[in-house]
């Protein structure tokens, strides 16, 4: 903020991997802010996506609270809504590259395996959850 005497540089490490801290003034004349533009709809969907898979039906309040629980952090509900909804496609899209992979995966045993009889059997049900 405007006015706090706290400063923070940092710049990557020419030494190696990394980075080092050049400057730190850890006074602070200013109140907690929760808001923070940095945290974008990729970088929340990435950290509901296990969440999101593991309940599809996570609600908005929860993954509100689940951010300032863990983070103390807050986020509008259009961003959340919106890092749910790519979280939800990410997840369809891996399970349909999973599901197309099934051939290939039975080729592959077929040429090392020969003999060996492969018998992939799928239902409707299996077909409509993954369309």
């Amino acid at each position: 903020m405007i006015g706090c005497p706290f400063v923070l540089l940092i710049s990557q490490d020419g030494r190696g991997p990394g980075f080092k801290v050049k400057t730190l003034k850890t006074n602070h004349n200013c109140q907690d802010a929760f808001k923070n533009p940095r945290a974008c709809t990729t970088t929340l969907a990435q950290y509901f996506k296990s969440k999101v898979q593991n309940n599809p039906q996570y609600k908005l309040k929860n993954m509100r609270q689940d951010l300032k629980d863990q983070f103390n952090l807050t986020a509008c509900s259009s961003k959340l809504k919106r890092a749910k909804r790519m979280a939800l496609q990410k997840l369809q899209g891996s399970f349909l590259d999973d599901y197309n992979r099934i051939e290939a995966y039975a080729n592959e045993h077929r040429l090392s395996n020969p003999g060996s009889d492969i018998v992939i059997n799928l239902s409707k049900d299996g077909l409509n959850k993954v369309k």
